[in-house]
């Protein structure tokens, strides 16, 4: 299954829940590994500031996850473990809840930041990832040197370097820097 045939499994799934696509939109696509299987992997977020206002106190409902391999295989990831899904923290958000500036206010600074990627672990907990670089010759010459990852409902931060990284983070390097 290639991105494009992706994302129109995704929209299609999402509009099977009724009212669901007036208030969020499938964000970017990324490919991953989980639970040894290959997904392309997208948030649902907020579709504009009115939606951000109505749900910012919770967040977009879930995320969709497309099998790379297999086309029947499409989910809309609303729970886990019994517990409802809400990405509070995305790309799409306002004020706090806009990831990068999150991050910002949070200690994060003095470091560059990116490649934002959203990415599940194996328990298909939700996470955003960022590449943590700094500039080698001036403003020039990023090097990545770990990630930073963001539960995208709770908020809680983990900082990592390249070599303790967990192993279902799988992008670190941003195809820029290479």
């Amino acid at each position: 299954v290639d991105e494009e045939t992706a994302r129109k499994l995704a929209d299609k799934k999402i509009g099977e829940i009724p009212a669901l696509g007036s208030e969020a939109q499938l964000g970017e696509l990324s490919l991953q590994k989980v639970q040894n299987q290959l997904y392309y992997v997208a948030p649902l977020e907020h579709r504009g500031i009115f939606q951000w206002i109505t749900n910012h106190t919770k967040g977009s409902k879930g995320y969709v996850m497309v099998s790379a391999t297999n086309p029947q295989d499409v989910k809309l990831i609303q729970t886990v473990n019994n517990e409802d899904v809400y990405l509070k923290y995305q790309m799409k958000g306002f004020l706090f809840d806009y990831l990068p500036r999150y991050l910002y206010f949070k200690g994060f600074f003095n470091i560059g930041l990116a490649d934002f990627s959203f990415e599940v672990d194996d328990d298909l907990n939700p996470y955003w990832v960022a590449s943590l670089y700094k500039n080698k010759i001036g403003y020039n010459g990023s090097d990545a040197v770990g990630a930073v990852t963001v539960n995208a409902q709770t908020g809680a931060i983990a900082s990592y370097t390249i070599e303790d990284m967990p192993r279902w983070i799988d992008r670190v390097q941003p195809e820029a820097f290479i």
